[in-house]
């Protein structure tokens, strides 16, 4: 006699070693079963896009692992608090954020990322950067290459000077196109 593992074993598109914990790429219930197929399709996805090498994400947070085996970096990053290159790191938070963005599918290291093939500019800040510098960081990436700034991060007040930031991002990123 042996036990019988009801929903153990699943199809995955997958083999990096944590890939299983990305609920949210395949959600096959592994948390919990009432939410089993709730998810972004990532497998499905793959198949359709992998994402673009031209369009550069902006992972604008507590910095990016710029050495991280597994994250496609662009050559070119910025530390919003200091105004200096490169981004420095304030938490992991960043690092998280820029793999679910584009952490490399299929490679047995950690995570799988939605668009691997995008590079990520990692733009850090700390919990004390000034308003000015952040806005500045928008007016950096839209003016750097980058089509897409992903932010993990509130303020809790709005900010006139960081919504001019956005603004010119909006208005002026990818050649008058907008990020």
């Amino acid at each position: 006699c042996e036990p019988e593992f009801i929903g153990a074993n699943y199809k995955t598109c997958s083999n990096d070693s944590l890939f299983h914990a990305q609920w949210n790429l395949k959600n096959t219930g592994q948390y919990n079963p009432v939410c089993t197929g709730i998810d972004i399709n990532y497998c499905n996805a793959q198949s359709i896009t992998s994402g673009d090498e031209n369009v550069v994400i902006a992972v604008f947070d507590w910095g990016v692992d710029l050495e991280h085996p597994d994250l496609n970096i662009y050559p070119l990053s910025y530390d919003a608090h200091t105004a200096t290159s490169p981004s420095r790191i304030y938490d992991a938070h960043g690092t998280a954020s820029a793999g679910i963005i584009g952490a490399v599918g299929n490679n047995n290291i950690g995570v799988a990322g939605i668009a691997p093939a995008c590079p990520i500019m990692s733009i850090s800040m700390s919990n004390f950067t000034p308003e000015e510098n952040i806005s500045d960081a928008f007016i950096f990436a839209a003016d750097n290459g980058c089509s897409v700034i992903s932010c993990s991060w509130n303020r809790g007040e709005e900010s006139t000077i960081i919504n001019n930031g956005i603004s010119y991002a909006l208005t002026n990123g990818r050649n008058g196109l907008g990020c």
